[in-house]
């Protein structure tokens, strides 16, 4: 064995351990220096801070109205501190100006992207003397076939021929929707039946439409007038009992004792009460309405909730145009009575 051999064999155990710490050293810096994410890196972003990480803080800041676009340009400058300040201030954390975790955290979440909020329960739609008219003559059978096609609810109304059969006619005359004149409490339902049409349809007794309606699994609402007699009433309580539509028929009436009097004949058809806004709460109340017909006219979503604190649903009327639909909807009424059924049910499937 040579010196030379000797010599090396000696200096080799002493690089081993020299060796050991520098390599120990350079993993320990650079395996956290690959792991290192965006945030990580923002930990300690202050005035003076240059890079991606100040460019993304200064663009989430221009996003919350913070700081101007024209300042978003990676170095973290005094108008990036007073932003900064300004957005902790706001969120309650510590004022620094300086951006450590928990305000880039509370940055990010601030200009995070909200869940939707969710839309308002879809109201029944009450389709308005059947269709609204749109296809076919208000408060004929074409026109309740038409409306059951699209509405949840058909809205008509009742007047009494002299010889006490109900019909289906608004007004209290025939001059508006008929080809006939006077009163219809002047013609007998024979008479009636024989001389009046509405555009061409036939006036229809109120027995007919519950026919139609029992075959379907629609509600009923029709709207009894002041001048309905005891008799009246009867006949309209015998006519759901014969068609078993009492517990599908919601009794509308703005006179107060006219639903007291149905009350009286059989308390388990259900009770509306038409009226203005500005109706109190105890009025419909009182008469042991469940739901509350308001003009929409004025109505407010705090007025609506008021109705349904007191247990009553909310039936606003008349809606005519797809913009009260939309606001009608909006204060979370339960259902409406509306001139445009089919609208109403495209939008709210469209929605839903």
């Amino acid at each position: 064995m040579t010196l030379t051999d000797t010599r090396a064999r000696r200096t080799r155990p002493l690089a081993r351990p020299l060796a050991r710490p520098v390599l120990l050293l350079l993993l320990a810096l650079l395996v956290p220096l690959a792991w290192v994410t965006p945030a990580e890196a923002a930990l300690d972003l202050r005035q003076g801070s240059r890079g991606a990480a100040v460019r993304t803080v200064e663009g989430r800041l221009a996003t919350l109205g913070l700081l101007r676009r024209a300042r978003v340009d990676r170095v973290y400058r005094l108008a990036t501190v007073r932003a900064v300040r300004s957005f902790q201030r706001q969120e309650r954390l510590r004022v620094t100006g300086r951006v450590d975790r928990r305000t880039w955290d509370a940055i990010a979440r601030a200009v995070a992207p909200k869940p939707a909020a969710p839309l308002p329960p879809v109201p029944v739609i009450v389709g308005h003397r059947g269709d609204g008219g749109r296809t076919a003559p208000e408060n004929t059978l074409a026109a309740m076939v038409a409306g059951a096609e699209v509405a949840d609810v058909l809205e008509l109304d009742l007047r009494a021929t002299s010889d006490h059969v109900l019909v289906l006619m608004h007004d209290t005359t025939l001059d508006r929707t008929t080809n006939c004149t006077g009163p219809v409490s002047a013609w007998t339902h024979a008479d009636l039946t024989a001389r009046c049409t509405v555009s061409g349809e036939p006036v229809p007794t109120f027995e007919e439409v519950a026919a139609f309606v029992a075959t379907t699994s629609l509600s009923l609402s029709p709207e009894l007038r002041r001048e309905a007699t005891p008799e009246d009433l009867s006949a309209f309580v015998a006519t759901l009992r014969a068609h078993g539509l009492v517990g599908r028929t919601y009794a509308q009436s703005f006179d107060a004792a006219t639903l007291r009097s149905l009350a009286a004949v059989d308390p388990a058809v259900r009770r509306v009460f038409l009226g203005p806004g500005s109706t109190p709460v105890s009025v419909p109340r009182d008469l042991g309405a469940t739901v509350m017909a308001v003009n929409l006219t004025g109505l407010t979503a705090a007025r609506v909730a008021e109705y349904q604190r007191a247990g009553m649903r909310v039936w606003p009327w008349t809606a005519v145009t797809e913009e009260q639909l939309r606001a009608l909807r909006a204060m979370r009424v339960d259902g409406i009575v509306t001139d445009i059924p089919a609208a109403a049910r495209r939008m709210f499937s469209a929605a839903s």
